[in-house]
């Protein structure tokens, strides 16, 4: 039994010993293999590969082969990442360069739009602003006041329409009680200006008050039609019919008339009252135009067409067939009514 246990002991033995011979070889052929396996990848691969190698015959020789790789290796990786360093550097400064630009320039545009803006604003609050003159002082002048008077004169200004501009001059007069703290005795206006001079209007724009006014001065305008006829009549020529479109046109006239100012039978516009009846699709025919202003009544109006040759010739030409009539207020209301007759032969 002892004899059994003592051989197997020693088969063991043997066994062990020729093994660990046999490893080292093993062991180098297999880092070989993986070695030339990973050197087809990347540089990274291979030099970690090199540097991780301690199977070679020598272990001096493979001390210093290891300490050559991993200097070569240090030296390459710290380029690499040099490089890539200042790449990435690069690349967040010109990303930083634009950000920053971008932000200037948004910065510039808003501040121009505010500084823009802010400027208009100023402009038409100064268009706008009521001016005023020094006060002077006077004594009590008022009906029921005996002290001490301010008066101030001041222009108020604002927009009616069509561009039209109310100037309106005003005098104010104050008072103090007995605390001596200042109140109005009394507001007088005492000019009024319509400066047309920035007038504009167009066909269109003109247009809802023409047609406001047909309904406004309905009476009106069958007072001209009847007195017109009366007169044509007494001549011995057959009525005009008053015509809706021609009643249209003509208060798009009268409203012109009235707003602009440019009492003429060329527009303000400089084109002649005829644009308007071609503009209407009256394209071919015989037409006339009588103008009025500042007359409060038909009967006043009319009665000046009778008495001007121009004008009662255009009432009374037996060519024309239609009659369109518009009436419009002027904005200043101490100068009453524009009236028009527009004649067509169609």
């Amino acid at each position: 039994m002892k004899a059994k246990t003592a051989a197997a002991i020693a088969l063991t033995l043997m066994l062990v010993i020729l093994a660990s011979c046999s490893l080292p070889k093993l062991k180098e052929i297999d880092v070989s293999s993986i070695t030339s396996t990973k050197t087809e990848k990347s540089v990274s691969e291979t030099e970690m590969t090199e540097t991780q190698s301690d199977t070679s015959e020598s272990e001096t020789e493979s001390r210093e082969q290891t300490g050559k790789s991993t200097a070569a290796v240090s030296g390459t990786f710290a380029s690499k990442i040099a490089e890539t360093t200042e790449k990435i550097t690069e690349k967040i400064t010109e990303t930083l360069t634009k950000a920053t630009t971008a932000v200037r320039t948004s910065r510039t545009t808003t501040q121009r739009t505010s500084r823009t803006t802010t400027t208009r604003a100023a402009r038409t609050t100064t268009t706008r602003a009521t001016t005023t003159k020094a006060p002077s002082t006077s004594s009590g002048s008022i009906s029921g006041y005996s002290g001490r008077v301010d008066k101030t004169e001041k222009v108020y200004n604002s927009d009616l329409k069509y561009g039209v501009d109310l100037h309106r001059y005003v005098t104010l007069y104050y008072g103090y009680d007995a605390n001596g703290k200042k109140f109005l005795l009394k507001e007088e206006e005492t000019k009024r200006i319509y400066d047309r001079s920035t007038y504009i209007a167009s066909y269109n724009d003109l247009l809802p008050a023409a047609k406001a006014n047909r309904q406004t001065y309905a009476a009106y305008i069958n007072e001209v039609l009847r007195l017109t006829n009366n007169m044509r009549a007494a001549g011995g020529l057959a009525p005009l019919t008053l015509d809706e479109r021609l009643t249209t046109q003509a208060n798009v006239r009268a409203e012109e008339l009235a707003w602009s100012g440019k009492h003429s039978h060329y527009r303000p516009n400089l084109q002649s009252y005829t644009s308007l009846f071609k503009e209407n699709g009256y394209t071919t025919g015989m037409s006339g135009e009588n103008l009025g202003w500042y007359y409060s009544t038909p009967a006043d109006v009319c009665a000046a067409w009778k008495a001007s040759q121009s004008h009662y010739e255009n009432i009374m030409n037996p060519n024309f067939k239609k009659i369109g009539i518009g009436v419009a207020a002027e904005p200043d209301p101490t100068k009453n009514l524009c009236w028009v007759q527009h004649f067509y032969s169609g």
